[in-house]
């Protein structure tokens, strides 16, 4: 069964399905290029098979790197092993599961495919499974992740232009990711730059739509821009080096364009909002 739309395939538990990952009814699902998600449920017991895209690099330790990245796992079991098809992995396991929590993680692994990028694949159960008693989940766990494999579907990183829907087009530099969202009446686009996870450096969103989620804040700093060939002024916020921006763009007939990025650092803000300002008309 494929996950991440193609790019990494699985043995799937039996009797799971696909089971998109629930969202708000007026946001845009999850696209099925950045996640994947198989369930297995018998009566209230769940197992839960999810898959997503890191957006990011390994590096040249990634073990390493996951435990400086991520907290959550810096303390637990590592493995790095070789899947089918020489699929390299780190292999994050949970030596104990918490009935109290509504799902525990029972392991990860996190994958490093052909094109040098970087999913993680989990395995979870709810607590009506741990409280079932849950001494089998971690064999079952180490089965279904050691059946991944690479697929054939490789990300889109030459950069050039994207299409971004409304007749207008965006201007990606190499190892730039876009992924679309679509909602029932709104289209949002994101972009990651694809570095060593080691490097943080944020995304940037475009939102496509007649409702746009933007407040103006008086109290936020004025940046200078362009976008769509117009000067505009985006509002940025801040949170010690990290950094937020975001602007609006009316369009006649209704339309707003809502464009928003998350930075870890000025540096990194500039990037992304550098590739924002390519946004023309068609």
């Amino acid at each position: 069964m494929p996950l991440l739309d193609g790019r990494l395939l699985i043995t799937p538990p039996e009797g799971s399905k696909d089971s998109a990952r629930p969202h708000d009814i007026m946001g845009a699902p999850p696209s099925a290029v950045a996640e994947t998600r198989l369930m297995v449920q018998q009566g209230a017991a769940k197992l839960v098979v999810f898959s997503e895209e890191v957006f990011a690099r390994p590096g040249p330790d990634l073990v390493g790197a996951l435990k400086d990245a991520d907290p959550r796992v810096a303390d637990l079991p590592m493995t790095e092993r070789t899947l089918a098809r020489g699929l390299r992995a780190v292999i994050v396991s949970h030596p104990s599961l918490r009935a109290a929590d509504d799902v525990a993680p029972v392991a990860h692994a996190y994958t490093v495919l052909p094109d040098d990028t970087l999913q993680v694949t989990h395995v979870l159960v709810n607590s009506d499974v741990v409280r079932a008693g849950s001494s089998g989940c971690s064999a079952l766990a180490e089965r279904i992740l050691a059946s991944l494999r690479p697929g054939p579907r490789k990300l889109d990183l030459a950069g050039g232009v994207k299409d971004v829907g409304n007749g207008y087009a965006l201007t990606l530099p190499p190892a730039f990711v876009m992924i679309h969202e679509a909602g029932p009446d709104f289209d949002v686009y994101r972009v990651f730059p694809l570095n060593p996870i080691s490097t943080p450096t944020g995304q940037l969103g475009i939102y496509f739509g007649g409702h746009a989620s933007f407040e103006r804040d008086p109290q936020a700093k004025a940046v200078a821009g362009k976008l769509f060939g117009k000067a505009v002024t985006w509002q940025e916020a801040r949170s010690g080096a990290a950094v937020r921006r975001e602007t609006l763009v009316e369009f006649d007939g209704g339309l707003h364009a809502h464009v928003f990025l998350a930075a870890p650092k000025d540096v990194n803000a500039d990037e992304l909002q550098h590739v924002a300002e390519t946004l023309k008309k068609r």
